[in-house]
């Protein structure tokens, strides 16, 4: 009896593949004979496309099959691989990313420090935006707001 490896594509499966058997008679007097009227035509496909034939050996037909069953996994492997290159590609960037975002934090704290040393030792906002030393928006800090925010039961402030 010869235990195949059945081939299976995600859009047709074979349920309970593992278990499917043939035995060597059928696949000598049947599916290879090409004399055989139902066989036959399936036996001239087996010939043409895979090269088997009734004299192919049990052993040569393993072969072949066991070479089918890697090939398809090495196609299903292919298929999921550019997805798995991605995502890798993905998580690299991402980790690029945080760590330009905690680089861009920390040099709008040093901007803004040296801005305001800069202010401290006599030069006017005015004078630095003149010659292009505007702070960017990131490296100022917002500011409380002026009016204490309204109570939500009466819509103003303090009451």
């Amino acid at each position: 009896m010869l235990l195949l490896s059945v081939v299976t594509t995600p859009w047709q499966t074979l349920p309970n593949a593992d278990l499917a058997q043939v035995s060597e008679a059928k696949l000598r007097d049947y599916v290879l004979n090409p004399a055989h009227p139902q066989g036959g035509p399936k036996a001239r496909v087996f010939a043409a496309v895979l090269g088997i034939t009734r004299m192919t050996t049990a052993a040569e037909r393993r072969k072949h099959a066991e070479k089918i069953q890697k090939d398809a996994l090495q196609a299903r492997l292919d298929t999921v691989q550019p997805l798995i290159d991605d995502l890798s590609k993905h998580e690299t960037l991402a980790e690029k990313l945080a760590a330009l975002q905690t680089e861009m934090t920390d040099l709008a704290t040093t901007i803004g420090t040296h801005y305001r040393a800069a202010i401290d030792g006599g030069w006017t906002a005015k004078e630095l935006a003149s010659a292009a030393l505007d702070v960017p928006k990131t490296a100022t800090r917002k500011r409380a707001p002026k009016h204490p925010p309204a109570d939500n039961r009466t819509g103003r402030a303090g009451e």
